[in-house]
């Protein structure tokens, strides 16, 4: 059953890459007023907030009105904002479910489009799409961001994307990545799969050690350390901890020495972040959990190579959520990789390629880990490549 089912795996990610990267182009530029043109550009923009907004304004200087936006925030019916008037889902459905098309403008890592697509069936809308069509439209604009790209990009790196699906070690992995795949090629929601709980711990990827030396790269304010806490029983040698935005480590730092002695004398937290080389670069601070390495950065900030900055330690863990900057930190830790053998948990969805560059680099760094792939929340948010030493793989 598991070789047909990967079989049958492969058969589909190559019926995917055997498109032309030009005709997906084509496709993919044509899309947004192929959905619509039903109803001539009679749009009702579902979703009120940042994305809605900008995408108002790029519609608007294509000389396209929206007819309204729908929202599900009680708060938001019958304002106005940036000029347009703001309904219920129910009155708006009403008013426009079998004459405008409803674009789903929602982008939150707790969306699932599925969802919304659903609900808004079910109120008497006909046609319901995404806005990734819209978005491969007006690529300029809105492209690339996070996970999405154009996909004749996708197409132009079909030996990359075989080999890290060769690499992948299970049956949901490889389900996994194909289905991201097909999403980034047709942004089809609908073929995503089922979020996994306990992001950077699955149970059934990796159980944690009692003397763990977890390196947390992107620890925000202790958000993953409290989930390190809460799974390891707070059992463990030793956490070094990295944040580079000067708001978060404040908080990091505070949530360190909230807690009580024996934990907090084990946690060391310093201001930097991993890259490839030592280095001062611009960053873009104050943005929260989106804090990252920036050309436009207001600040400048410590980069270190994990393998100078760990020396003298020996990490049997590492997490690396850095937005974007995951490969760098990977070609910083080459050494660490190969003779320490951590457990490495590292975000893909930060760049559309990095689902496929990840897993690769991870395996040429090491050719004895085992790399997983799971997903922590819809639409492709929250990926993680686990790559796994052969000691500490979970056996079925």
């Amino acid at each position: 059953m598991g070789m047909t089912s990967s079989a049958s795996l492969r058969a589909h990610l190559e019926e995917l890459l055997s498109e032309a990267p030009a005709a997906a182009a084509e496709r993919a530029s044509a899309a947004f007023d192929r959905e619509v043109a039903p109803f001539r550009n009679r749009i009702v923009l579902h979703g009120a907030g940042n994305m809605g907004r900008r995408i108002l304004s790029r519609l608007r200087q294509d000389g396209i009105e929206p007819l309204g936006f729908s929202d599900n925030q009680e708060a938001l019916w019958r304002t106005t904002i940036d000029g347009l008037a703001v309904q219920s889902p129910k009155e708006c459905a009403a008013t426009y479910g079998d004459s405008a098309a409803f674009v789903v403008t929602i982008y939150s890592h707790r969306h699932n489009f599925v969802d919304t697509r659903e609900q808004l069936i079910a109120l008497g809308c006909k046609k319901v799409l995404s806005v990734v069509p819209l978005r491969w439209k007006y690529s300029e604009t809105f492209l690339p961001y996070y996970r999405d790209d154009l996909p004749e990009k996708v197409l132009r790196r079909r030996d990359d994307i075989r080999e890290a699906f060769q690499i992948l070690s299970d049956e949901a992995s490889r389900r996994e990545f194909v289905a991201q795949v097909d999403w980034r090629l047709k942004g089809d929601f609908s073929v995503l799969g089922v979020p996994v709980a306990n992001e950077y711990f699955p149970k059934d990827v990796v159980q944690l050690m009692k003397d763990e030396v977890f390196v947390d790269i992107g620890a925000y304010d202790g958000d993953t350390i409290r989930a390190f806490l809460r799974n390891s029983n707070s059992e463990f040698q030793r956490v070094i901890a990295l944040e580079p935005d000067p708001g978060n480590f404040r908080q990091l730092t505070a949530f360190v020495s909230q807690l009580p002695g024996a934990i907090a004398s084990r946690i060391q937290t310093l201001p930097l972040a991993a890259s490839n080389r030592r280095c001062r670069l611009r960053f873009a601070d104050g943005a929260g959990t989106s804090a990252a390495l920036s050309h436009e950065g207001a600040i400048y900030v410590d980069c270190v190579r994990l393998d100078d900055l760990l020396q003298a330690e020996h990490p049997t863990f590492i997490k690396m959520d850095i937005e974007g900057a995951e490969i760098d930190a990977i070609e910083g830790c080459q050494r660490i990789l190969a003779e320490e053998q951590p457990v490495v948990a590292a975000c893909v969805y930060h760049a559309q390629d990095h689902l496929w560059k990840i897993p690769v680099a991870l395996r040429h760094a090491n050719p004895r880990y085992h790399i997983f792939l799971r997903p922590h929340m819809y639409e492709c948010w929250e990926t993680v490549c686990y790559a796994i030493p052969d000691e500490r793989v979970l056996m079925s």
